[in-house]
């Protein structure tokens, strides 16, 4: 395809035949509304679109053919793209004439793309070309080698807008600015921010664009749109303790943007850390879970032993159908639980938490999880939170828990990499679970499920970290079997009651709630809920 132009800002005239509707005074002439082939000639241009597309508009297509026409902005270096399809033969060579008419009564511009019919053609006008609060209609027909030219198409307009809208202004009564002497609020404080544009460039404005402790990018933006009066409001939870800043930019009916404004405020820590298993800091024991979707899980407790609905975040992404995940203490020391992600390879990355169980705005960390030995993480059966992290420690690494070969090992965590020590044997037939402390000492202990049996042995912690030996260990709990139960964990105390508890995935599905008893065992079973079907769960924690 070749596009020509004349050197000159006028219509360039090709030879057409007597059926070419002419351009008159350098106005277009009325055209039929509809763009079809008379007295048989070439069907007239369709598909008629720019780059970048109006916005604001009645036509949604690109053309604008009705009012109110669209609005074009930020043209930038690349200027405006016109395309239109041929619906020539595909056999003939046609000139695919674009004309493009300014509404200030400027001189019109005539250009000229080529190529067989059928094809798309397209043809780039520089941004000097346009001018700001001007409406252009445009056209296009096709002119054979003979001059013989199609009817034009309908007409096309757009007007361009190129004036950035007024800059916003910020204010909260919740997070005064930084300087103020108010004190700052804690961190998951949620508090209102109102957005405000006025004065010469105000009227245009749709919408305010925003980012808390990030940088605005060109597109995807959190947005609000403007009230008649000027204003938006938003509601923000600050997760990030001391400074935060606030950039907010105003955006017009064309995507044009102001410069961004920032709002600096300060946030105060939280009075001390979550306790394990907390993952939004409410109190309440939450858990994990990956599905055969890849989807990564967050099931918020209501503080009964049941769950909302299992929330996923867009921004953790997919791919969490392989490997497992662990809740693994503070590892950032901001006083939120997080996460450790074993890999289907068996690569184990940190995942911080954002204080409101959301782990995909923080990225990752790596950390010392390479096993000492050579081994991979793979080699486990099951792989569990370290017993150092049940109680909500802040130390930055746990250590890891895993079952292989029927032996329960416990990884210490350091630099320089993880070894292990042996905490339980024989137990090919059996799940390990990590309650947290069941004793009343403070001490995390572990619970093992004879899987064909369904016997629940409490083997209690020492103060050394080993396990009670086998024959001080004591039966807890019956009718847990595999073939029932198939997954089986515990998030420590779910109902607040100091004891801690359980949950059963079974095979349909379902997942019940076993309260722990204060003289020891579990109460009946009860449905937890949470909208999760269990036999799609790959890992949870």
């Amino acid at each position: 395809m070749t596009a020509t132009q004349s050197g000159m800002r006028g219509f360039r005239r090709a030879a057409v035949g007597a059926a070419a509707t002419l351009l008159l005074g350098g106005a277009f002439a009325a055209v039929p509304a509809a763009a079809e082939a008379a007295d048989g000639l070439t069907p007239a241009p369709s598909g008629l679109s720019i780059s970048p597309a109006p916005v604001g508009g009645a036509d949604s297509e690109g053309c604008g053919a009705s009012r109110p026409y669209g609005y074009v902005g930020r043209i930038g270096g690349e200027g405006i793209t016109f395309s239109a399809t041929s619906n020539g033969n595909p056999s003939v060579w046609y000139d695919t004439e674009f004309a493009v008419q300014p509404g200030d009564g400027s001189a019109p511009y005539d250009v000229t793309a080529s190529g067989y019919g059928g094809g798309t053609r397209q043809l780039v006008l520089p941004a000097a070309d346009f001018a700001d609060g001007v409406t252009y209609t445009w056209r296009a027909r096709d002119v054979d080698r003979s001059g013989t030219a199609s009817d034009w198409s309908g007409d096309c307009h757009f007007v361009v807008d190129l004036t950035p809208p007024a800059a916003p202004v910020i204010t909260s009564k919740v997070f005064p600015p930084d300087g103020s002497t108010a004190p700052a609020p804690p961190v998951r404080t949620t508090g209102t921010f109102t957005f405000k544009v006025s004065g010469p460039g105000s009227q245009d404005t749709v919408r305010f664009e925003y980012a808390l402790d990030s940088d605005l990018a060109v597109d995807g933006n959190a947005s609000v749109p403007v009230g008649p009066d000027g204003t938006a409001k938003v509601k923000l939870t600050p997760t990030q303790w001391g400074t935060n800043v606030l950039d907010v930019q105003s955006v017009d009916r064309a995507g044009n943007v102001s410069g961004a404004v920032q709002y600096t405020f300060s946030v105060a820590p939280a009075a001390k850390p979550d306790k394990a298993g907390d993952l939004n800091g409410d109190g309440k024991a939450d858990l994990l879970a990956t599905g055969t979707d890849g989807k990564l899980y967050v099931l918020y407790g209501k503080g009964d032993g049941t769950f909302k609905k299992a929330v996923t975040y867009a921004d953790t992404g997919d791919g969490w159908d392989r490997g497992s995940v662990l809740r693994d203490g503070d590892l950032t020391y901001d006083g939120y639980q997080d996460m450790l992600r074993i890999s289907g390879t068996g690569y184990v990355t940190g995942v911080p938490n954002n204080g409101l169980g959301d782990f995909g705005t923080r990225g990752s960390t790596t950390g010392p999880w390479e096993r000492a030995d050579g081994t991979n993480w793979t080699a486990a059966k099951q792989i569990l939170h370290g017993t150092s992290g049940s109680e909500g420690t802040s130390t930055r690494f746990q250590d890891i828990l895993t079952v292989e070969n029927g032996q329960l090992l416990r990884w210490a965590g350091r630099f320089g990499g993880m070894t292990s020590t042996v905490l339980a044997s024989g137990l090919d037939r059996s799940t390990v679970i990590t309650p947290g402390d069941m004793t009343g000492d403070g001490i995390p202990d572990i619970l093992i499920r004879d899987d064909d049996s369904g016997t629940l042995t409490l083997a209690a912690g020492n103060a050394d970290g080993t396990l009670a030996a086998p024959a001080e260990r004591t039966a807890v709990g019956k009718g847990f079997t595999a073939a029932r139960y198939p997954r089986i964990l515990s998030s420590g105390d779910a109902n607040g009651d100091g004891i801690a508890d359980l949950y059963a995935a079974t095979r349909h599905g379902g997942l019940k709630f076993f309260a722990g008893l204060p003289g020891g065992g579990f109460a009946p079973p009860v449905g937890a809920h949470g909208g999760l079907d269990w036999t799609t769960v790959v890992a949870a924690d």
